[in-house]
């Protein structure tokens, strides 16, 4: 019953009209499913695999989901493998047979190890622990707290916008191995394993509102990100991506002081208010600063933010080893 469909055009299909009826908004089917192999060759491109997986009787699909099986440092100079589940989808006929529950737990027999590790991103934390996952260490109560930007209100963003550049989307080379150096450098401290950001997954969630844009006739989105510089030298950086659909601008990564990690949210949020978007700044992409901090930064500017919380939510993970949260750049 159990089937890895990856090869399987039919089933995988299937599989995409079945979640196209849930995740597709405003595109049609043909965009959702152009749209799909356009970030499929992102992340191909940088030798992360995606597969699919399905439960099937009689040719019929019960269940279905994704894997990406992305690079996972564990410091010291060893590697394992995280495996990210994600597209959990049961047709309205199959529901409530306890179909999900077999897919998820199938899933989760065929991957884990003592080394690697399954994580998820989920906003019914209680149904997946069944399965084994649970919510993040750190995270307190079941509350994964976020910065959240509605728009940057009365700042004087002409205030300092002069030390501040946008970046493009062809500009996170050195971004990313800043990054990468960030969380590293976590997991060499031994406060746990950490997903490698790398230009795949940098690329699907940043490419995925230039497709949408181009499907949707949007004007084109060129910030990625922005950096602060004081006398030719870098003081701080933020670089984020897009969920169109959900109306959210994540922050994938950033350094910098809380001072200057709030100058960059209000750019980004003069970005995200264009499109109509909200930004978000997750705990576990803060890297060295407290969220109240930078919230008392930003309410210093002028900015309409505030913090927030998801109740139960993500990110959870089935690991034996300690595990530091992947930040936005991990959203899959």
């Amino acid at each position: 019953m159990f089937r890895d469909i990856t090869n399987n055009k039919q089933l995988v299909q299937e599989s995409l009209r079945h979640s196209f009826s849930h995740w597709g908004h405003a595109l049609t089917f043909e965009q959702y499913v152009a749209e799909g192999e356009k970030i499929g060759k992102i992340l191909a491109d940088d030798n992360l695999t995606v597969r699919n997986f399905a439960l099937v009787a009689n040719d019929k699909l019960l269940a279905s989901c994704e894997v990406l099986e992305r690079p996972l440092y564990c410091g010291g100079g060893k590697y394992a493998v995280d495996n990210g589940v994600a597209s959990v989808f049961v047709p309205d006929e199959c529901r409530r047979k306890g179909y999900a529950e077999l897919l998820i737990n199938s899933v989760v027999n065929k991957y884990r190890s003592s080394e690697n590790q399954l994580s998820l991103w989920s906003d019914v934390a209680d149904y997946y622990s069944r399965c084994g996952f649970r919510l993040l260490d750190g995270v307190k109560n079941k509350v994964h707290p976020t910065v959240f930007v509605n728009s940057p209100g009365s700042a004087d963003i002409s205030s300092f916008s002069s030390s501040i550049s946008f970046l493009g989307i062809n500009d996170m080379t050195d971004i990313i191995e800043l990054h990468r150096k960030q969380v590293f450098a976590l997991a060499d401290a031994g406060e746990g394993n950490v997903i490698v950001p790398n230009a795949g997954s940098y690329g699907q969630l940043q490419n995925r509102i230039l497709i949408e844009e181009e499907y949707l006739n949007m004007s084109p989105t060129t910030e990625f990100g922005a950096v602060v510089k004081e006398d030719g030298e870098l003081k701080a950086w933020m670089s984020w991506g897009f969920l169109l659909s959900y109306k959210k601008l994540i922050v994938m990564g950033t350094s910098g002081s809380s001072s200057d990690i709030a100058k960059l949210l209000i750019m980004a949020s003069s970005v995200a208010s264009r499109i109509g978007l909200h930004v978000h700044l997750f705990e576990t992409t803060l890297v060295g600063n407290k969220l109240e901090d930078v919230l008392a930064e930003l309410k210093k500017l002028g900015a309409d933010a505030e913090l927030k919380g998801r109740e139960g939510s993500w990110p959870m993970v089935i690991s034996e080893h300690k595990w530091v949260g992947a930040g936005g750049y991990g959203w899959y």
